[in-house]
């Protein structure tokens, strides 16, 4: 079993972000003001001489992504600034990983059949397909930054599925998941095949772990998030479908930290708006972990805004220009589509107690409720 505290595994998570943390993620939706404090920056290297992308079309496109083991295509619009921002940065991942991935670039816009085959029908759309191109192709959901992009192909020529031998080695690897979303399977080798093959091309969605002890016992399909959610599935024979949807529907904690690793994860969930709490820095894992039962229970209530706690040592630009806060600790509820950049959002503050121990269910839920009633003004002034 494992005898380490949430509190001090959440402690080693958010040190690990602070001299790890690499790529745009928090601050996205302000990203021309980025800085180092907002988003993080990685160690200053020299890069590589980017490389340009070999142009694609309908009568080429099948042939490039089946003959190389990892093919990285770029979806665009030749009229799409992102589109051209996107390519600047695939070309300097691709010089990073000095051949260990063929690049191209086709013209969504011209090619439709094509782009519609993949749904990829926004623009810029990064796909990676690896052996058995035509069908098995995985979208990449991460930060635009050339550092990201190459972690994201550098991980996928690793195993999919982690196997572990016994329920205790389980244990031992789930004592070092840090919140981080993982999936553990447990069943025939049948099932173990469905779960791999989901895993294969969902990497960014968590880890994932088959316990080989359980071959002879009844599947089963576990995810294990945040302070030691467990959540199983009810279904005994999945599809592949089953189990995809499943593992995306249940990848976020009901309450837990947000970064560069799983802001995008969160952005895509919160279409009708976010529950932000900004402890105090100087005492954030305290109250964090103390509070992690009322927010839980907040949260299950109000299922159609994610939960998130922030911290604001490391993301103090995203917390004061985004949020509007410059004292803690505070919880922000933004209205409006996250999903969408494009899209104003609506912040509405509550100053917290400073006790932690004030900090109440009761206090949370009538205040979400009157917000959504129209009875607070933006900012937090009662009406």
């Amino acid at each position: 079993m494992c005898t380490r505290s949430w509190a001090f595994l959440l402690a080693v998570c958010l040190s690990i972000l602070k001299v790890a943390n690499g790529g745009r993620g928090i601050g996205a939706r302000n990203a021309g003001s980025a800085t180092a404090s907002s988003i993080g920056q990685g160690a200053t290297v020299t890069p590589a001489a980017p490389i340009t992308l070999q142009e694609l079309d309908s009568s080429t496109f099948d042939n490039a992504i089946t003959a190389f083991t990892q093919v990285v295509v770029l979806f665009y619009a030749p009229w799409c600034g992102h589109s051209f921002q996107l390519q600047k940065e695939l070309e300097q991942a691709a010089a990073t990983l000095s051949g260990r991935a063929a690049f191209f670039r086709i013209d969504a816009s011209t090619h439709v059949s094509i782009a519609e085959r993949y749904r990829t029908d926004q623009t810029p759309v990064l796909v990676l397909f690896q052996p058995g191109g035509q069908t098995e192709a995985e979208e990449y959901v991460g930060t635009r930054s050339s550092a990201e992009i190459a972690k994201w192909i550098e991980k996928q020529s690793l195993l999919s599925v982690y196997e572990v031998e016994s329920e205790a080695k389980l244990e031992e690897v789930l004592a070092t998941a840090l919140g981080l979303p993982y999936y553990v399977a447990r069943g025939s080798l049948q099932f173990q095949q469905k779960f791999e093959k989901v895993a294969s091309y969902n990497r960014h969605m968590g880890s994932f772990v088959y316990v080989k002890s359980s071959v002879n016992e009844e599947a089963s399909l576990t995810v294990v998030r945040g302070f030691a959610e467990k959540i199983e599935m009810g279904a005994t024979d999945p599809t592949e479908e089953d189990i995809l949807e499943w593992c995306w529907q249940e990848q976020l904690p009901l309450f837990w930290a947000i970064n560069d690793d799983n802001y995008e994860a969160y952005m895509q969930r919160a279409t009708e708006g976010m529950l932000w709490v900004v402890f105090n820095p100087d005492v954030f894992v305290d109250n964090a972990t103390a509070l992690k039962s009322v927010f839980e229970d907040v949260a299950r209530d109000f299922a159609q805004f994610p939960f998130v706690f922030i911290d604001a040592s490391v993301y103090h630009q995203h917390v004061r220009e985004e949020l509007g806060c410059d004292s803690f600790p505070e919880a922000v509820l933004q209205l409006g589509d996250l999903s969408n950049e494009t899209q104003p959002l609506t912040n509405y503050r509550l100053p917290l107690p400073d006790d932690a121990r004030m900090v109440t269910q009761g206090l949370m839920k009538a205040w979400i409720n009157a917000v959504i009633a129209g009875k607070v003004y933006p900012e937090g002034f009662a009406a």
